[in-house]
């Protein structure tokens, strides 16, 4: 699956990548998801979890080469036949040549647990998420 659509990211969401040091796991505070602009099914997102490395160091995502990426995490309200509670979308970013970023996504592929993490609960995603983030997996 590739990316289906791109968005210029707001001068916010770009200061917050240009922070990002090793492709560290960190969780976004709920306060400053607006900074990133149009996020897929944005009003049940529980968490999101975003790495990178603004020194230049990318990685290969979906065919864009990626300064930063991000793993947003929904509670599905509407569950399809065999669907867990949990939806994860992938989101990619990509510098520009003027500078300023692009946000691809939304993609299921390159999530950490996979887009239907079955067999986990929606705070359990979380939990697993937060633990990467805080280095103890």
């Amino acid at each position: 699956m590739s990316f289906d659509f791109s968005h210029p990211v707001p001068a916010s969401g770009q200061a917050l990548v240009q922070n990002l040091v090793g492709w560290q796991i960190r969780e976004v505070p709920k306060g400053k998801w607006s900074f990133f602009g149009y996020i897929e099914r944005n009003e049940v997102v529980e968490a999101i979890f975003i790495s990178g490395d603004a020194s230049g160091q990318t990685k290969l995502f979906e065919g864009v080469s990626s300064c930063a990426a991000m793993d947003v995490i929904l509670k599905e309200p509407k569950l399809l036949l065999g669907e867990p509670p949990t939806n994860i979308y992938h989101y990619a970013f990509e510098t520009e040549k003027d500078g300023t970023l692009k946000k691809w996504g939304a993609s299921k592929d390159q999530t950490i647990l996979g887009h239907w993490p079955h067999g986990k609960t929606t705070p359990q995603v979380v939990c697993y998420y937060r633990r990467l983030s805080d280095g103890e997996l």
